[in-house]
């Protein structure tokens, strides 16, 4: 087994049930999408009312088969939750997380009506993933800025987005 493995990681999550939608009785479920992510102490709260409030939410408007949350209660960082959307199909997996296909369709809807579009991307690690997916789909080069790009880049973001360059 050792030559096999190269590392590996066991933890215990306790299930966060009010912050789920558990998958149907009959659901066919062949694949899914696992998340892992960190928290920064003291938003816990913060982060579960999120979900709670504004994720779910979007979720349940975008009929996913189910999505689970847990949290790490032994054996790693008690500031880790670990998420599961569950797919009927490959296809749908590929489509990416529901979240970004819902993003991206009120984004879409916005610029049909030669609107500007805002997108809150609750976690800086979806970025490349929704820059691609607006860029493929929308043929658009979104304006990113968030706390890893330097201040002359989120300048002149900003400037693009202020005077309608970027929409």
């Amino acid at each position: 087994l050792r030559r096999m493995v190269s590392s590996q990681r066991t933890f215990a999550v306790q299930d966060r049930a009010e912050l789920s939608i558990p998958p149907a009785a009959n659901a066919k479920i062949v694949g899914a999408i696992l998340s892992d992510v960190t928290i920064v102490n003291g938003h816990a709260a913060q982060y579960e009312a999120f979900i709670k409030d504004d994720l779910l939410p979007v979720l349940k408007r975008g009929n996913v088969l189910g999505f689970s949350v847990s949290r790490t209660v032994f054996g790693g960082n008690a500031n880790e939750y670990h998420t599961i959307q569950y797919f009927d199909s490959f296809a749908e997996i590929d489509k990416g997380a529901i979240t970004t296909r819902v993003l991206g369709q009120a984004g879409a809807q916005a610029l049909a009506a030669n609107r500007q579009s805002l997108v809150l991307v609750p976690e800086i690690g979806l970025t490349p993933q929704l820059v691609f997916r607006f860029r493929q789909r929308l043929g658009l080069d979104p304006v990113v800025i968030h706390s890893r790009i330097s201040q002359g880049e989120r300048l002149s973001a900003w400037e693009a987005a202020r005077s309608g360059r970027s929409r």
